[in-house]
């Protein structure tokens, strides 16, 4: 039987079977018996199921009511007794198969509702128990146990010999035994059900008395004497079914209270002392005819019904501890008389439509899977929609076995975004926690990378302070890093300043260091110099062993370099003070190559000196971070610069900075107003021109350590040369501010 789910798409009205959730698969490969099968067994070796019921053919062969079929098989054997009528209840003992039922022959011989056949070869075994039956009720219940058959029935005499609704048989000569407990009634008593708990029988049905004694619906009696054991349950009702496992004993039926506690329909007491255990599983199976034991629960079967308006199957599982329903069970709509458990399934007899299938079905195979979650998929693009959803052991039709479809009815419009959460609320989240979503969830955001979602101040490239100031923009790292670092750019500059220049050997004479002058902060700030935005503080100092290096690598003097912007070259974008050694490399204050606090990309650069004039290389430069960039060299004519060939002195293959701008005023003047001449006369007194005075000044154009206005090594000649030499009223401009071609 189909249920239907009807949608309307594009104006077509489209029917898709509806597949209930379950954990376990149907097998329909057994034999089908035409009629209605009441009870199995499976012979002591496993291979032979017995099955017996009302039908007339098993698989379109012959079989009157009792059939044989190999396990492994799965065929009809050809052990095929003839019973008249139906089959009720069965058991496989030894090499032998007794049944019960409402027939009267068995291969043409009388027996009255009992019988035993040969199991191998069919024919029916002369034992014939007489029984007076009450009604037309068969014998309902039988179990064996120690040698021993118990069977349980509407009879009030076997063999002539009184026995209430219960009798023994021996199992070997089928002698009826003395074991007979009486049971009493207002009525006739009836027994619907007997299972064993160790060498007692547990019974179950309608009846007050078990051998005088007060036992309502239940009673534990021994099964060699048949006396009452002192288990009892309290019970108000009757008891349809029972079942000793898991250290429990499990019943159903009619009653409304249990040891003195308000329970109904079902109970569970624990074994041996009878205590009354949480155990309530819902009524979801009508008119209960089995209860068995199996790995996931209890499986209890019956008939199926619509119960609270959910139609139900006729089988259901119910944890054998909380009485919580599950595993889920396939749809069977109809009657299930029977379970038989066999390795690794079970085997279902009765009459019942599963569903999805047209035919109808007898016996089928009950078997345990792994579910999985499979999702509608209706527009058939492979995507699940999440909201409509089976679990299943196999994939059911129209289902694929994901979520991801936003849109179930569009198959343009496919699988959700990817969102992480975003714990701080910086917009960026932790790629760890990740929720796929159609639609942004609340706390998640688009973006991954944030390295800690606690702070909302740290996320990929937020501002910070990695502690260098040689560095700019610092930052956190752009995915999933909280490494705070900045962009810098390090050069290699060279430069040779005219004033302590040696044509000879082509380096600068280091006499401000030797004779210990050269100061460890900066003169720069102290002149009035602005370094402007970008630049290291001012007050810069290098470490006294810094001036300790000799040969090339001694410090001659302090400079400065600038970047300058490659769109305005007069514009300084990050300056440094620094030092340059004899052989004219500029070197930061730790000896290394200098580092400046820029992003990758295109600059100018400029050099300035206390009493040399500055250059500006007319050509921008890219510089690169993470290399050494360069080298930059001002004392190479293949190094341009703004002012042309006159913006730098020759002195034999190499070009110096002009000497002379001792006022540090962009400019070399001789005569007039502001020159430079006249501060080297002030600096030995301003009245005796041969005076000389030693120090770190800028009027020591030379930078010997002595400041001379006349005499040998005199600081003011210099002046006279960088202007011309001849005409004392020129003046030679500062390129350095004033940048021209």
């Amino acid at each position: 039987m189909l249920r239907n789910l009807s949608l309307s798409i594009f104006g077509f009205v489209l029917f898709f079977p509806f597949v209930r959730a379950q954990d376990h698969t149907l097998d329909l490969s057994w034999p089908q018996p035409n009629g209605v099968v009441y009870t199995t067994s499976l012979d002591p070796s496993g291979e032979t199921l017995y099955v017996g019921g009302l039908f007339t053919e098993v698989a379109g062969q012959p079989r009157q009511n009792l059939a044989a079929i190999d396990v492994a098989t799965r065929t009809v054997t050809s052990w095929a007794p003839e019973v008249n009528d139906l089959i009720y209840t069965m058991l496989a003992l030894g090499d032998s198969v007794v049944v019960t039922g409402s027939f009267t022959t068995v291969n043409g011989a009388s027996r009255i509702g009992l019988a035993a056949i040969d199991g191998s070869t069919g024919s029916v075994a002369n034992w014939a128990p007489a029984i007076n039956f009450q009604g037309f009720l068969p014998i309902v219940t039988m179990i064996a146990n120690g040698g021993r058959l118990y069977v349980g029935g509407p009879f009030d005499l076997v063999n002539g010999q009184p026995r209430t609704s219960i009798a023994c048989f021996d199992g070997a000569t089928g002698a009826l035994t003395p074991w007979a407990p009486v049971l009493g009634y207002f009525d006739e008593p009836r027994v619907y059900d007997m299972d064993i708990n160790g060498d007692a029988i547990i019974l179950s049905g309608e009846f007050a008395t078990v051998n005088g004694v007060q036992r309502v619906g239940f009673a534990e009696v021994d099964g060699l004497s048949g006396d009452v054991s002192a288990f009892n349950l309290g019970m108000d009702g009757y008891l349809l079914r029972t079942l000793v496992a898991n250290g429990s004993l499990y019943f159903l039926g009619g009653f409304t209270e249990i040891l003195g506690t308000a329970q109904n329909f079902f109970a569970r007491v624990q074994l041996p002392a009878p205590q009354l255990l949480s155990w309530s599983p819902p009524f979801v199976v009508a008119y209960p005819k089995g209860m068995v034991a199996s790995p996931g629960g209890i499986l209890l079967c019956g008939e199926s019904a619509v119960i609270n308006s959910v139609q139900r199957s006729c089988i259901a599982m119910f944890d054998a501890t909380t009485g919580v329903e599950g595993p889920l069970m396939p749809m069977l709509l109809g009657t299930t008389n029977h379970v038989e458990p066999i390795p690794g399934s079970w085997i279902l007899g009765g009459s019942y439509q599963p569903e999805g299938q047209s035919a109808n079905y007898t016996l089928v195979g009950l078997t345990p899977c792994t579910s999985t979650t499979y999702h509608a998929d209706q527009d058939g693009d492979g995507l699940g929609d999440p909201d409509q959803f089976l679990v299943a052991c196999s994939i059911p039709q129209g289902h694929v076995p994901n979520s991801d479809d936003c849109d179930d009815s569009d198959p343009l419009i496919g699988a959700g975004t990817t969102w992480f959460a975003d714990v701080d609320g910086d917009l960026w989240g932790d790629a760890g926690t990740t929720l796929v979503s159609c639609q942004q969830p609340g706390g998640f955001v688009s973006n991954e990378g944030d390295c800690d979602d606690t702070d909302p101040l740290v996320f990929p490239l937020a501002s910070c302070d990695d502690g260098d100031p040689l560095t700019t923009n610092d930052a956190f790292g752009n995915m999933n890093s909280c490494e705070c670092a900045g962009h810098q750019v390090s050069l290699e500059v060279h430069l040779l300043l005219d004033g302590p220049f040696t044509p000879g050997n082509g380096t600068m004479d280091d006499d401000l260091r030797t004779l210990g002058l050269i100061p460890m902060q900066e003169p720069y700030s102290a002149l009035g110099y602005d370094p402007g935005p970008g630049s290291y503080a001012s007050g810069t100092s290098a470490p006294p062993e810094r001036f300790d290096a000799l040969g090339d690598n001694s410090v001659v003097d302090w400079v400065i370099v600038e970047l300058r912007s490659p769109l305005d070259p007069s514009i300084p974008v990050s300056t440094r003070y620094l030092l340059v050694e004899r052989d004219g490399d500029v070197v930061d204050l730790d000896g290394g190559q200098p580092k400046f606090p820029v992003i990758a990309g295109d600059y100018h650069v400029a050099v300035l000196h206390r009493n040399h004039m500055g250059v500006v290389s007319a050509q921008a430069s890219t510089f690169m971070e993470g290399e050494l960039n360069g080298p930059i060299d001002l004392a190479d004519a293949g190094t341009p610069v703004f002012g042309g060939s006159d913006a730098r002195k020759a002195q034999g293959s190499s070009l110096v900075l002009h000497s002379g701008d001792v006022s540090f005023n962009d400019r070399v003047q001789y005569m007039g107003a502001g020159n430079d001449r006249d501060p080297i006369l002030n600096r030995v007194g301003g009245s005796v021109p041969t005076n000389i005075i030693n120090g770190y000044h800028q009027e020591d154009v030379n930078m010997d350590g002595t400041v001379r206005y006349v005499g040998f090594q005199n600081d003011r000649d210099p002046l006279l040369s960088t202007i011309g030499g001849l005409v004392p009223t020129n003046m030679r401009p500062n390129t350095f501010l004033r940048v021209t071609e």
